[in-house]
C-alpha cells in the first residue's frame, strides 16, 4: 500500500482511531520495523485528521526506512512519502513554519544537488514565518542552502547578503552563553564571517 492510499482506504471508518496504538517505544527500539510500519499505516489511515502523534511516529519510521534502505528507488519512495507526510501534517495541524523547517533540513541532507532551489525556498519560507523563533539548526541550514544556491547562480550576491543580515538580526537576542544552542549560534556567526570575506 502506498502512502497516498492510506487515508483513502481507512477514512470511511475514522472511529478506528479509538484503537490508536502508541508505537514510539517500539520505533525507538527498532524491533521488527516492517511490522511496526504496517501497524502505523493502519493508525495513520484512521487518525490522520485527529492525531498529530501519528505524524511524529511516521516521521521516525520513514527516517529509519530511508537510512536502512539499500535500494535508491526504494529510498526515494520513502523520502517522497515523508515529504508528503509533512505536507499533510501542515494541512491538518498547522505549524507550517516548524514543519517546513524539518522538511528543508532533510531536503538538504539527502538531496543537496537535485533539490537545492526547493530546499532554499522551503527554508526561506520557514524562517520568514517563525523569525526569531526559528530553530538555530534550521537557520544554519538556511545559511548553507543560500550559499549553495549562490555558488550555482540560483541566488544573487545581494540576496545572499540579505540572508546573512536577516539571520544576524534574528539571532541577536538568543546569542548568549546561557543559551543551550550557543554553539550553533557561534557556528552561524563563523559561517557568515567566513563567507563575507570570500565575497569581498
Amino acid at each position: 500500500m502506498t502512502f497516498q492510499s492510506f487515508s483513502q482506504v481507512y477514512d470511511k471508518d475514522s472511529s478506528c482511531c479509538d484503537l490508536f496504538l502508541y508505537l514510539e517505544p517500539e520505533i525507538k527500539n527498532n524491533k521488527d520495523l516492517d511490522k511496526i510500519f504496517r501497524k502505523w499505516q493502519i493508525d495513520f489511515g484512521c487518525c490522520y485528521k485527529k492525531s498529530k502523534t501519528v505524524y511524529i511516529q511516521g516521521e521516525s519510521l520513514f527516517l529509519q526506512k530511508i537510512e536502512l534502505s539499500k535500494d535508491s528507488t526504494e529510498k526515494q519512495l520513502y523520502f517522497d512519502s515523508l515529504m508528503s507526510l509533512f505536507d499533510k501534517r501542515i494541512k491538518y495541524f498547522g505549524e507550517e513554519g516548524f514543519v517546513l523547517g524539518k522538511k528543508g533540513v532533510l531536503l538538504r541532507k539527502y538531496y543537496l544537488a537535485s533539490q537545492q532551489k526547493m530546499t532554499y525556498e522551503t527554508l526561506s519560507k520557514s524562517v520568514n514565518i517563525l523569525k526569531e523563533k526559528s530553530d538555530p539548526y534550521v537557520l544554519l541550514t538556511y545559511l548553507k542552502s543560500a550559499y549553495d544556491n549562490y555558488r550555482f547562480n540560483e541566488v544573487t550576491k545581494k540576496e545572499l547578503l540579505d540572508v546573512f543580515f536577516t539571520i544576524e538580526s534574528l539571532i541577536q537576542t538568543n546569542n548568549n552563553e546561557s543559551n543551550n544552542d550557543f554553539n550553533i549560534y557561534l557556528e552561524i556567526k563563523k559561517f557568515i564571517d567566513n563567507k563575507r570575506v570570500e565575497l569581498k
